[in-house]
C-alpha cells in the first residue's frame, strides 16, 4: 500500500508471509527491492526472521521513495517489488548462506485515490470522471480460454471508446488480463 503521497516522497507499505514447509526451524533474510519504472532500485531492506518448524511469519517493511513517479489512467508508471527469501544459515558453508529460496514480483503503482461527497473520483488529486463497464471473462464466440491478442484489441477499443475502468463479471479475471 502507498498510505502517504507527495510529489516529494511516498510511504510504501509492504506486507508478505514467508512459510517454512520443513520440519527444522529456519533462519532466512527477507530481503525487498523496489525498481522504479525504468528498472533503478530506490529502496532495498533486509530483514533476518527465524520460522519455526512447518511454521509462518508475517513480515512487514516500509520503504521511502523520493519524487515519485506516479500512475495513472494516461501514464501507468509501474514500480516493481521483488521480495526474495535467502537462507541465513551461519552452519552452512558459503556461499550456501544467502542463497535465494525463493523470489515473487509484484507490480505496483504510487497514487493517490479519494472519493468525495461533492465532486466525485480524484486521482492524484485531479478529479477523473469513470467511464466504466462491466465484462465478462469470455471472448464471445472464442470462448472462455485466455486469448491475450483478443483482450488486448477488446481493451484497446474500449479505450477509444473512453472507457477508464472495468468492471470483471462472473468470473475471476485471468492475470494476464490484469496485467495488460
Amino acid at each position: 500500500t502507498t498510505p502517504q503521497v507527495t510529489d516529494k516522497i511516498a510511504t510504501v507499505r509492504i506486507q508478505t508471509t514467508a512459510e517454512n514447509h520443513s520440519a527444522q526451524e529456519a533462519a532466512v533474510n527477507a530481503v525487498i527491492r523496489i525498481h522504479d519504472p525504468d528498472g533503478k532500485v530506490v529502496a532495498a531492506e533486509t530483514k533476518p526472521i527465524t520460522l519455526a518448524a512447518s511454521g509462518s511469519q508475517q513480515i512487514e517493511f516500509a520503504a521511502q521513495i523520493s519524487n515519485p513517479q506516479r500512475w495513472d489512467v494516461d501514464s501507468p508508471r509501474l514500480y516493481t517489488l521483488e521480495t526474495t527469501i535467502t537462507s541465513n544459515d551461519k552452519r552452512l558453508p558459503n556461499p550456501a548462506a544467502d542463497l535465494p529460496i525463493d523470489r515473487q514480483t509484484t507490480s505496483f503503482g504510487i497514487r493517490t485515490c479519494e472519493f468525495t461527497a461533492d465532486d466525485g473520483f480524484h486521482l492524484n488529486g485531479r478529479r477523473v470522471q469513470i467511464h466504466g463497464v462491466n465484462l465478462h471473462h469470455d471472448q464471445g464466440p472464442l470462448g472462455a480460454a485466455f486469448n491475450k491478442r483478443a483482450m488486448q484489441r477488446q481493451l484497446e477499443i474500449m479505450r477509444d471508446m473512453g472507457v477508464n475502468a472495468i468492471r470483471t463479471s462472473h468470473n475471476p479475471p485471468a492475470t494476464e488480463m490484469l496485467d495488460l
